[in-house]
């Protein structure tokens, strides 16, 4: 989605478009600050590679790359960072949104301007896809403290029985 607005917002910058008083205007504004929209999307570039790693780690050749002991410190690593970055994405996009007309930038002016519309793109469709973005970090954000939390469980378990067995055989 993010990708998509920054398209949308490269192809329309200069438009100029007629609001709903017959007023001519820019589609956007002079000076709107992109930062938001390119932390959050690093923080999905990055969260995708990282899954892609993790993914190739389960096929052939690098197969044994899942089964060494840096595996468990790279999950670990990976998720926390991971975590961290999907929060302070999060976190970063929301609080430019709320900044509003003293700093626009593509969640608020989108959101702000709903009823402006010109033949390439609407700003209502724009503030929709922006509002998911922000609700689907957070979710992203759930889910890898979620599965960080059932991996420690499953180290911490597998640790247990491992401690239990070698007493066991003394």
């Amino acid at each position: 989605m993010l990708s998509h607005a920054s398209v949308v917002w490269t192809s329309t910058r200069y438009v100029i478009q007629q609001d709903e008083n017959g007023m001519r205007q820019r589609a956007w504004p002079a000076h709107i600050d992109l930062w938001p929209t390119w932390v959050m999307l690093g923080a999905a570039v990055i969260a995708t590679c990282v899954q892609i790693v993790s993914l190739l780690t389960l096929c052939g050749p690098v197969r044994h790359l899942h089964e060494s002991r840096l595996r468990t410190w790279a999950v670990f690593f990976s998720s926390v960072f991971g975590i961290a970055a999907w929060i302070a994405a999060a976190v970063y996009f929301k609080i430019q949104d709320t900044k509003g007309k003293t700093s626009w930038d593509l969640w608020s002016w989108s959101c702000g301007h709903k009823s402006l519309q010109n033949g390439k793109m609407s700003f209502e469709i724009m503030c929709v896809e922006m509002q998911a973005t922000f609700y689907s970090s957070i979710v992203v954000g759930i889910f890898e403290i979620i599965s960080l939390a059932i991996f420690g469980s499953i180290l911490r378990k597998a640790r247990k029985e491992y401690i239990r067995i070698t007493v066991e055989k003394i």
